[in-house]
């Protein structure tokens, strides 16, 4: 999570971070929480000019991401597939994956079983 979320706040964004302890996660959901909290963060840094992001991860079973904005981001008419790519990779390790307008901003949800996989340090 630190890379994601220092890259954003070099660019400018501020982010809240609220994660459980590190752990042991299998690589498949470690590469895909990295992806959705980046993909996440650069939507915001875009679509929210002068926003901030909150970040909340837990663990209780399953690994939950939720990325929250304060902007809407609705429809893009660039050809962008970040949503997409999100909710492929994590349907992909039988997770599931929600976004859009929440509390008058935007939020990105997403949960993924722990036993996807083979479990690394």
């Amino acid at each position: 999570l630190r890379e994601p979320v220092r890259q954003a706040q070099r660019a400018g964004l501020p982010v809240t971070l609220e994660a459980d302890p590190a752990g042991r996660v299998p690589p498949a959901v470690a590469q895909v929480l990295h992806r959705v909290v980046q993909e996440s963060l650069t939507n915001v840094e875009r679509h929210c000019p002068g926003g901030r992001a909150g970040l909340v991860v837990t663990r209780d079973g399953d690994l939950t991401i939720t990325v929250d904005s304060p902007c809407g981001v609705g429809p893009r008419s660039d050809g962008g597939y970040g949503l997409t790519s999100m909710s492929e990779r994590v349907t992909s390790l039988g997770g599931v994956f929600e976004a859009g307008p929440h509390d008058g901003g935007w939020r990105v949800h997403a949960v993924i079983p722990l036993d996807s996989g083979e479990v690394v340090a």
